[in-house]
């Protein structure tokens, strides 16, 4: 059975991190934990500072970390001027520290208050912001004048995720099941954990003697999953949402095809804010959604006619690029058929060829039924 039920295990892949953060409040400085979503920020900062509460020294907390009072010395605020009302009337110390999660979202007068603080030397700061984010002047000021240590919080890579797993599982994943996860996935510890949860609900995540192996997701993302990845697509402007759904139908889709449709701009933003990934091969350049199940589950909850709108644009997408080569007919030949359209016998026979090719029978099947059809 799983030795670690709890959520602890995600953090068996960030030592490096740990270790940095809680090195620099030891130094009497403080940190700045950066990253993007859902890759474990607010999960490290609650380490961190829980180390710091059993190092002896006083943490107060203000945007929900640390909201249990479980850990000696740990004492949360609903807002900034609540907690430095109190270290004003405590006599404050440099043994305190201030958590503060999702520091971007201080507006800029709290911010401020906060850096005079930090830079009167009367406590260290240890926080989190999204990388993508713009921040309040005072948060930036922090890392400016050196009072707080920048650590990045990067998405786990393969070694880091075969750590968090076998932390999870108390055994080894085999390897071929490790790289499907790492793919799903894309080291995103959030997704990491709820799909990991899942497959082990349902039973797709098993052992087998002393090797952990996973079947796969059979089907769209669980509920929670999805409400996850959608979290991740939140605050999306009208083009960046169309170029999601784009993505979702047919990725991956040329840099230069989404230019001409107007959305380069929404391209460069997802691209940012980490929603979207750039491959480059030579002067190809193209575009994927980071996290494949974010696609998924895009594409389950779309409107019938949202989809074969994107589907259709899509396809002229595809046409467009600079290859119009046989892997090309059968992506455009196959969004027009999902899209209820029937292309003409020559462009099907050439796409049935082509997934054969492939081995993608069904695929070539299902054309060629088509192709059937047509001469009737």
């Amino acid at each position: 059975m799983p030795i670690d039920t709890g959520q602890q295990w995600v953090l068996a892949g960030r030592e490096s991190e740990l270790g940095a953060a809680g090195a620099a409040l030891r130094q009497g400085g403080g940190v700045l934990l950066t990253g993007g979503s859902g890759v474990g920020r607010t999960r490290l900062l609650a380490a961190v500072l829980e180390e710091a509460a059993a190092a002896g020294r006083t943490v107060v907390t203000v945007g929900g970390v640390g909201g249990r009072r479980g850990s000696g010395g740990v004492r949360a605020f609903g807002s900034v001027a609540e907690c430095l009302r109190w270290l004003r009337q405590s006599g404050g110390g440099q043994r305190m520290v201030l958590g503060c999660d999702d520091a971007h979202l201080l507006d800029e007068a709290d911010a401020h208050r906060v850096y005079r603080t930090a830079a009167a030397g009367q406590l260290a700061v240890a926080a989190t912001v999204r990388q993508d984010a713009r921040h309040p002047v005072g948060v930036d000021r922090l890392w400016v004048e050196q009072l707080v240590e920048r650590v990045e919080v990067a998405p786990f890579d393969r070694t880091a995720t075969a750590a968090v797993l076998r932390a999870r599982l108390g055994g080894r994943l085999d390897a071929g099941s490790l790289e499907r996860l790492w793919s799903a996935t894309q080291g995103n510890a959030l997704v990491l954990r709820e799909l990991v949860e899942h497959a082990l609900d349902v039973g797709s995540l098993r052992r087998e003697r002393e090797v952990w192996s996973w079947s796969g997701l059979a089907g769209d993302p669980p509920r929670r999953l999805a409400d996850v990845l959608l979290l991740w697509l939140r605050d999306l402007s009208a083009r960046e949402e169309e170029l999601v759904g784009m993505l979702a139908v047919a990725e991956p889709l040329e840099a230069d095809a989404v230019a001409r449709r107007g959305l380069a701009s929404a391209a460069e933003a997802l691209s940012r804010r980490g929603v979207v990934r750039v491959e480059q091969t030579g002067r190809r350049v193209r575009l994927r959604l980071a996290l494949p199940l974010a696609g998924r589950t895009v594409v389950s909850r779309m409107p019938a006619l949202t989809a074969r709108r994107l589907r259709l644009q899509a396809a002229e997408a595809i046409e467009d690029g600079e290859r119009t080569g046989p892997d090309e007919v059968l992506r455009t030949v196959t969004l027009r058929v999902a899209a209820g359209l029937v292309p003409e016998r020559r462009l099907l026979l050439e796409a049935a060829r082509t997934a054969v090719r492939r081995q993608e029978f069904a695929r070539a099947e299902q054309l060629c039924r088509l192709v059937t059809e047509c001469l009737r």
